[in-house]
């Protein structure tokens, strides 16, 4: 049917040229006129349909469109009919709760306003079901790492649900304005909290580095309001801007503050995530049996004394593919590791392999992530060179 509607509109167009944009006499004799086009060329065009025939071939054309867009406006409104029908099928089998419990906070949905607010979200997950189903997914190798860091941090565990809302639990995840990896730290932000941005690396793609920077980030926010929807909507849209609507609406309840849009939506929208992981199986959410198994990987340091190190070298020794190793490291912007000691995670199985393949490799964690406790700063410095062969740069991806 496209082919035969770009074909037709072609045919139309051409047909309005003949009858509308030349000169009296039709297209073969103004070929024949013009002195680029010698009569025997302009034969070999052959007669033209006259103008009655071809008016009745555009009107027909006209109305087998016409025809055709009626009929797709009515699929369309077919199709827009049964999403609305599944839409409140949905949120009547699986309504608001009654109670929610974010941060230890119970939120006031007694009150109209709240409820609203929450049921704004709740109804959006609820009806895309497949944003959830990729969470959770996603969640299954990423929140027990950063569930043990917010627990040592004395953090209220429900905060891992920030990362959902921030970027959908995507290091790659990059905002309009700038904000990178699963916290969503804009670089000016990220340094302030120690994650580094250079041509090759980017720390706020780092699970543990920027978990570390967002436990920093939202305990200092909280110490200072002593509020978690107010610590959290500052995590949005800044404390300076939270401190400023405090002062001018002389309020520092979060549910009486006038705040930008997003920011308002912020607090209720981690809490209906939260509230949906908790109650998945209840809700009908069921991740499909994809093989998936905890991931059991560990950290190994590699010192690079030539120019840089390919990262397709590192597959090579391991038997992994490159994308499987970018997946556990998308901090790395390039394909290379510069000179000097860097961290990789990988899984397990393969670590002995590589340090039995390539020199200057020594194990420096065990388990999902890096210790808390350690700073990628850190370097170890008693391992051996890895060949000395300079590579050439490899630009940031």
């Amino acid at each position: 049917m496209p082919e035969r509607l770009t074909y037709g509109l072609l045919w139309a167009a051409l047909l309005a040229v003949i009858i509308f944009g030349l000169p009296r006499g039709g297209l073969r004799s103004r070929l024949i006129d013009d002195s680029r086009v010698t009569p025997e060329a302009a034969s070999l065009i052959g007669p033209l349909p006259a103008s009655s025939s071809v008016e009745a071939s555009l009107e027909e054309f006209t109305s087998q469109n016409d025809a055709l867009v009626q009929r797709i406006d009515e699929l369309e409104a077919q199709l827009t009919a049964a999403e609305q029908q599944r839409h409140a099928r949905l949120l009547h089998e699986y309504p608001v709760p009654s109670e929610v419990i974010f941060c230890g906070e119970r939120l006031p949905l007694e009150k109209t306003e709240s409820y609203v607010r929450f049921e704004d979200e709740w109804n959006r997950f609820i009806v895309n079901r497949h944003w959830v189903v990729a969470w959770m997914r996603r969640s299954r190798d990423t929140f027990p790492p950063v569930e043990a860091k917010l627990a040592a941090a004395g953090l209220p565990d429900d905060l891992k649900y920030v990362m959902v809302i921030e970027s959908a639990i995507n290091a790659r995840a990059t905002s309009s304005a700038g904000a990178v990896g699963y916290w969503q730290f804009m670089r000016s932000t990220g340094k302030q909290y120690g994650l580094d941005r250079t041509a090759w690396r980017d720390d706020r793609r780092d699970l543990d580095l920027s978990t570390d920077a967002a436990i920093a980030y939202l305990k200092s926010l909280y110490e200072e309001f002593q509020s978690w929807p107010l610590a959290m909507s500052s995590y949005n849209a800044g404390e300076r801007r939270v401190r400023v609507e405090i002062e001018g609406q002389g309020t520092s309840d979060f549910y009486s503050l006038v705040l930008p849009t997003e920011t308002e939506a912020y607090w209720f929208r981690a809490a209906a995530v939260k509230t949906i992981f908790e109650q998945s199986a209840s809700l009908d959410f069921h991740l499909p049996d994809d093989g998936w198994t905890p991931a059991s990987v560990d950290t190994v340091s590699i010192t690079v004394t030539k120019a840089q190190l390919e990262l397709k070298e590192v597959a090579f020794a391991t038997g992994l593919d490159y994308r499987g190793i970018k997946r556990l490291n998308p901090q790395y912007r390039t394909s290379t590791l510069p000179k000097g000691t860097h961290k990789l995670v990988l899984p397990t199985s393969v670590v002995p392999g590589l340090m039995n393949s390539l020199k200057g490799v020594q194990l420096v964690g065990r388990g999902p992530r890096l210790d808390a406790s350690r700073s990628h700063h850190d370097h170890v410095t008693d391992v051996a060179a890895t060949e000395s062969t300079d590579l050439p740069s490899v630009p940031p991806r």
